[in-house]
């Protein structure tokens, strides 16, 4: 082809598609809304609206060609027997989005829908339906808001996609209800809001890849129904609070990664096969007080047991070994209190620990202090400290309060008095040797 008929070519092209452009321009009146322009195969669009409707007195429902499935208004939105009578189940949202002004989702919504990937729950919302997302098997992960105070049951079972879920702070949340998270195979931690009371049954079951659950210290947890976390087999230790008092039925059924569960407080429950098995589990720790003859503990566990002291340390008043274990690992604390003892007959059962040095053989004077360095836990003896003082003063006082070192104003202050029995963690001990030797003129 001839160069000078390319540019006749080029030519009548260009004319053509300003001609297309001009009458594009006279085809739509001012304000026409255009949806989409092509050109060639490729198309530039604004999503339309495909379907809309109400779903409550005062709300409305639009879902567009984007799939994406948009509820607002104000009130509560209407409840359904099954997600299939929902108005919006044949569009298959991907995506939905619950305004502020919505007070609730209702019963089914959103259920049974394979193809919903991402759901935004803005603030306002107080309630969440039963099955409400039902085995809405392609959703990773979901944000709860403050505002929710009540989550029905099976809300999210069988997600199985859900990695990761925010439960809300909300001081009126507290019931995560019957299988609300069953079958959440990908779930891999859970956060439990602090005014949480009760988990129901089955709560967690099945969800296979949860590796830890956390408990505030503030928790308000009473019970933990049957077989809530049964079945979470990738669960590896758990630390149950204060405030639980009791435990159903098979709560922790083959959870066969646990290796350690930890009592904060005794539970009164029969606990009946709590922990049938978990033939991985290590230790379980619990008070004294406590029955867990029939909560089904393998034989290769080892049990420690123990007591708060007057002054807030723990003592261990009884290991009994696994049947494998020569040794037994003890925590440096239970909860907020300090281990401090091991009963004597069951030292020889302690493995690695931190020393917390037992200091009741004190001589203590305005200018001399004394004590031997003796390992509660263990009963060894660390040496000892021998501090003579040049020189105290209320400057050196204020000091070793901002230090945390109480123990050393009782010693100043008790002049040749002996003082109370105490206990230092190795890091308290450090602490006393340097800000004497270093800031108050001793000598050791």
């Amino acid at each position: 082809m001839s160069k000078a008929k390319t540019k006749r070519i080029i030519r009548k092209t260009t004319a053509l598609a300003g001609a297309l452009a001009l009458a594009a321009v006279f085809a739509f009146p001012i304000g026409t809304e255009i949806t989409g322009v092509s050109f060639g195969n490729a198309i530039v669009a604004n999503a339309e609206e495909v379907a809309s409707g109400t779903c409550g007195e005062k709300l409305t429902w639009s879902i567009n060609s984007d799939k994406k499935l948009t509820v607002s208004g104000s009130g509560t939105m209407s409840d359904w027997s099954y997600p299939e009578a929902a108005p919006w189940f044949k569009y298959k949202p991907t995506y939905i989005e619950v305004c502020a002004g919505v007070a609730s989702i209702g019963d089914y919504a959103f259920g049974n829908n394979p193809e919903l990937k991402s759901v935004t729950i803005h603030e306002g919302v107080e309630a969440i339906g039963q099955d409400a997302f039902w085995n809405c098997t392609s959703l990773s992960n979901v944000t709860i808001p403050n505002s929710v105070s009540v989550i029905e049951l099976r809300a999210f079972r069988n997600c199985s996609s859900l990695e990761s879920v925010t439960l809300p702070t909300n001081s009126s949340f507290t019931s995560i209800e019957n299988d609300t998270f069953i079958n959440c195979t990908k779930l891999s931690s859970i956060s439990i809001p602090a005014s949480v009371e009760s988990i129901g049954t089955e709560a967690f079951r099945y969800c296979s890849s949860l590796e830890s659950v956390d408990f505030p210290s503030d928790c308000k947890l009473t019970s933990i129904e049957n077989k809530a976390f049964t079945d979470c087999t990738s669960l590896k230790s758990v630390v149950l609070p204060t405030s639980l008092t009791s435990l159903g039925y098979f709560v922790f059924v083959n959870c066969t990664s646990l290796e350690k569960v930890t009592f904060l407080s005794s539970v009164t429950s029969d606990m009946i096969s709590i922990l049938d098995g978990c033939q991985n589990l290590v230790c379980v720790i619990y008070p004294t007080d406590m029955d867990l003859n029939k909560a089904n503990i393998t034989d290769t566990a080892s049990r420690v047991e123990y007591t708060i002291g007057d002054k807030g340390y723990i003592t261990i008043t009884k290991i009994q070994l696994g049947t494998d274990k020569t040794s037994v690992d003890i925590p440096k604390a239970i909860g907020s209190h300090t281990v401090a003892a091991v009963a004597e007959e069951y030292r020889q059962f302690v493995g690695e620990h931190s020393h917390y040095i037992d200091i009741s053989n004190i001589s203590c004077t305005k200018d001399h202090v004394k004590f031997d360095l003796t390992c509660i836990i263990c009963g060894s003896k660390k040496g000892e400290r021998s501090f003579t003082f040049s020189k105290v003063s209320e400057t050196h006082v204020d000091l070793m309060k901002q230090q945390d070192m109480q123990l050393v104003i009782d010693f100043v202050n008790n002049s040749t008095e002996e003082s109370d029995t105490d206990i230092l963690t190795p890091g308290q001990l450090t602490a006393i040797d340097y800000v004497l030797a270093n800031d108050y003129g001793v000598k050791a």
